[in-house]
């Protein structure tokens, strides 16, 4: 694979992590709106999803960070 291909697919995958990383804090903001309507087992259950989609989107920019550093 060449150079210019590499640059290529490491281009195209670091804009599609930006757009998985968007998308994730979208989804994170409404259901933390949701959070403060509800309470109990629901509430727990969108906590647990809002702390991990938290955590993947960490880990999607530090793969752009060691694109980037590539």
């Amino acid at each position: 694979m060449t150079t210019t291909n590499q640059q290529s697919i490491s281009t195209e995958l670091r804009e599609s992590i930006l757009q998985d990383i968007v998308a994730m804090s979208m989804i994170t903001t409404a259901l933390e709106k949701r959070l403060d309507a509800d309470d109990g087992d629901t509430a727990r259950m969108l906590r647990l999803l809002t702390d991990k989609l938290s955590e993947d989107a960490e880990r999607l920019r530090s793969v752009i960070a060691e694109l980037e550093a590539a």
